[in-house]
């Protein structure tokens, strides 16, 4: 291994895309040269509809259960908004939220109490940062009308039993929000088994699409409940004798304007992701992660915050008395491309472990067990100074 072969592990990021994924984003703008915006989004029409489905499928869903986002955070503040908007939130009820809460899910939250006049509260956690399922079940009562749960958080590998809050979810007929930016394209996912009535994505990171891309699913049997912010022509009609009217379905969540060669990058990513399916994905990444989290663990002066019952491919480590960015900086030296992720990402579960920043390491499945070792070396080349 040479630092003159670099390897990427920042897939938890923004991961690299396939050269097939690549050249459907090329052609397309080629297309748009030729034949102009408008006409070319007309061609390759059936291709995003192709998309939606495919996309619906990696969690288990329908295509006419997706909307075609921005990135996992534009698609889940404007849902919850216009699960707000819509009158779904009760003056006076309460919003649960979990200790690995993602900072744009946990500001749309705040700001829409500002006119929604409901309470936030955070479920309390084991001391890993998820959910209390016990604490969680003591919690949930006639006045809570809303839950927002984070799968995987950004900054950990730790994985929330979603599942199981999704069962106490279900019981009290609350609606379960999930910010699935980290699990979508990396775990297997089942929304309807889990209890969802949103579940996020984003494209760029573990389904290897552009950035830029994302996607929204809705429980089909709530999505005229919603009243979406940012009314466009696309999300409405508008007739000098009904005024507005929102769109029905999901086509209220899709925006006019949006990048389509991107969304056509991301529909090739979808389809090579169902081709080798979550399982794999899944399976491969965690195994490369837990050589990591095994390779540091036997070092002393190092700390691994994965300590969930449940972990996934993302690895966080701290190393006593250097700084995140310097570990960053001592893998690049050996060639590996890693990242740290802090406080202002996600501030509830690092403040309450003490911490502010972490070093965090995401192989995908171009990995290989030689890559994760560059970091290793990293690591003892710190220690050793």
């Amino acid at each position: 291994m040479t630092p003159n072969s670099p390897v990427f592990l920042n897939s938890a990021g923004a991961s690299i895309p396939t050269p097939e994924t690549v050249q459907a984003v090329i052609d397309h703008l080629h297309l748009e040269s030729q034949v102009g915006g408008y006409l070319a989004a007309d061609r390759v029409a059936s291709t995003l509809i192709q998309s939606r489905a495919d996309l619906g499928a990696l969690v288990g869903g329908s295509g006419s259960e997706v909307a075609l986002t921005a990135s996992d955070s534009a698609g889940w503040v404007k849902a919850w908004w216009g699960w707000v908007l819509g009158g779904n939130v009760p003056f006076g009820s309460v919003v649960l939220a979990d200790q690995l809460s993602y900072h744009s899910h946990y500001a749309a939250l705040r700001q829409t109490q500002a006119f929604g006049g409901f309470t936030v509260s955070i479920i309390p956690s084991l001391p890993d940062g998820t959910v209390d399922l016990d604490a969680l079940a003591d919690l949930v009562d006639e006045r809570v009308s809303a839950m927002s749960i984070t799968m995987v958080g950004t900054h950990s590998g730790n994985v929330n039993p979603v599942g199981a809050v999704g069962t106490v979810a279900q019981a009290a007929g609350v609606p379960m929000f999930v910010d699935g930016c980290q699990a979508f394209a990396q775990l297997p996912v089942d929304v309807r088994e889990l209890g969802c009535a949103v579940f996020t994505g984003t494209g760029r990171k573990w389904l290897r699409a552009p950035r830029g891309t994302g996607m929204l699913w809705v429980a089909a049997e709530l999505a005229e409940r919603f009243q979406p912010p940012g009314v466009d022509s696309n999300t409405s009609t508008w007739t000098e004798e009904d005024g507005l009217r929102v769109s029905e379905g999901m086509a209220k969540f899709e925006d006019f304007e949006f990048c389509v060669a991107a969304h056509v990058g991301m529909a090739t990513a979808a389809r090579q992701a169902c081709d080798l399916g979550t399982a794999r994905i899944g399976a491969e990444v965690l195994s490369l992660a837990n050589h990591l989290r095994a390779e540091l663990r036997e070092r002393n002066g190092v700390t691994v915050h994965d300590t969930a019952q449940r972990v996934c491919g993302i690895a966080t480590f701290s190393v006593a008395g250097v700084e995140p960015e310097a570990v960053v900086a001592a893998a690049a030296a050996h060639g590996a491309t890693i990242n740290s992720t802090g406080a202002n990402w996600a501030t509830l579960d690092l403040t309450a472990k003490g911490l502010q920043q972490v070093v965090r390491v995401s192989p995908h499945i171009f990995n290989t067990v030689d890559d994760i070792d560059r970091v290793v070396e990293a690591v003892d080349s710190l220690l050793t100074r």
